[in-house]
């Protein structure tokens, strides 16, 4: 009770209740039921499987390996067993200074490699459709 205005000050347990109900709805806000989960885990399957396949038939439309940085042919022709020095090679790289990375583009994954290797022998396997990048800095 407010002593001063002879009336009650409820204040303190609205403020209360407000605390404690927020308290209750807060933690469930994010809850998924087990079939729910499962349903946003098939799409999520179903999902990569259509963007798998559209990769799949973009590759098979454009199987070629494109090539950035200084190269005489930006493009080289994929076949089975393509080799990265193989076709570097082919493209005909023309820069007198060495590039500090390479990196092939593949599907939805980058390989960062350091030129080095392909001097010390380890060749890396193509696939079609990737793409290679020379950073020269």
């Amino acid at each position: 009770m407010d002593i001063e205005h002879g009336t009650w000050n409820f204040s303190w347990l609205k403020t209360l209740l407000l605390i404690v109900s927020s308290a209750l709805i807060i933690p469930c806000s994010g809850c998924v039921s087990k079939s729910e989960a499962q349903a946003q885990a098939r799409l999520a399957y179903m999902a990569g499987q259509r963007d798998a396949f559209a990769q799949m038939q973009r590759r098979q439309a454009d199987p070629d390996i494109k090539f950035t940085g200084p190269l005489n042919n930006p493009t080289v022709k994929w076949y089975e067993g393509l080799t990265l020095a193989k076709a570097i090679v082919a493209a005909g790289y023309n820069s007198t200074a060495d590039p500090k990375f390479i990196i092939i583009r593949r599907a939805n994954q980058e390989i960062q490699l350091d030129p080095k290797r392909l001097l010390h022998g380890d060749d890396i396997p193509l696939e079609a459709g990737d793409v290679i990048e020379f950073r020269m800095e």
